[in-house]
């Protein structure tokens, strides 16, 4: 999250997929994708930024029918940089194996 809002690298992720939406191009998505969602911020709520976790959520699922199985959140990363939290590094294996399960 930067400046209360997904990167920028990852709108233009989403910007790209705008070519699957249409009349005509909506059946070249591929059905039956699923979601991993991984947001980290600096700010110290662990709820400071659900309404873009939701905007990015509702966004996959309305337009292209992505399934997001599990969402990550990690919050004041700054102070305590994921490669220390020994929780949400657990967590993130947790959600690859289910993952894989999945497919």
């Amino acid at each position: 999250i930067y400046l209360d809002h997904v990167s920028a690298q990852t709108k233009v992720f989403l910007d790209r997929l705008y070519s699957y939406l249409g009349p005509n191009l909506a059946h070249r998505f591929p059905k039956g994708v699923k979601a991993v969602l991984v947001f980290t911020w600096g700010a110290s709520g662990p709820e400071a930024y659900d309404d873009v976790i939701t905007w990015v959520r509702g966004g996959l699922s309305g337009y292209f029918d992505v399934e997001t199985v599990s969402v990550i959140k990690a919050a004041d990363t700054g102070a305590h940089p994921v490669s220390g939290r020994d929780d949400l590094l657990q967590r993130a294996f947790e959600v690859g194996v289910e993952l894989a399960e999945c497919g």
